[in-house]
């Protein structure tokens, strides 16, 4: 209530909040191994801090009275929620990272690689075949991504 005294005081919207750690009430168990794993002294203590939906916070915030919880929990959080752009946290396309002269030295890898079960002059079934699945990866841009998994089998 002293919070909410000093919002209105500076005109200021408050908000309800959870100190969300996981998401689900079961995933507890997976923090208390975490914390343990870290030598947490209170590691098997639980803590209530899963994501709660609309209602499990109205009812954490029932005390304020119905049309005050109301305001916390869905009123306040969904105004400031309003002001805020839409925001793309992940990229929709593929983010690989960069390897230089992947897509040549990819090439290079398959072509020798046929060269040298084939010879000079593959069948051509055989050479349409790897210039199909060749043509595929680079067309997509996973020629990173298999230099990546090439570069980690070559080294292990």
């Amino acid at each position: 209530r002293r919070i909410i005294k000093i919002g209105r005081e500076l005109n200021k919207p408050v908000i309800a909040a959870s100190d969300v750690h996981f998401l689900d009430k079961e995933d507890e168990q997976y923090r208390k191994i975490l914390q343990a794993a870290k030598k947490f002294s209170d590691a098997d203590r639980g803590c209530p801090i899963f994501f709660r939906t609309t209602d499990e916070m109205l009812a954490e915030f029932a005390y304020l009275g119905d049309e005050l919880a109301k305001e916390v929990v869905i009123t306040n959080p969904n105004a400031i929620a309003a002001q805020v752009d839409d925001i793309e946290l992940l990229p929709k396309d593929l983010f690989p990272p960069k390897i230089e002269n992947s897509a040549e030295d990819l090439k290079r890898l398959v072509y020798d690689k046929m060269h040298s079960i084939y010879g000079d002059n593959p069948p051509e079934l055989v050479q349409e075949r790897v210039d199909t699945e060749l043509n595929t990866i680079l067309d997509h841009s996973y020629d990173v991504i298999y230099m990546s998994a090439q570069k980690l089998v070559q080294n292990s």
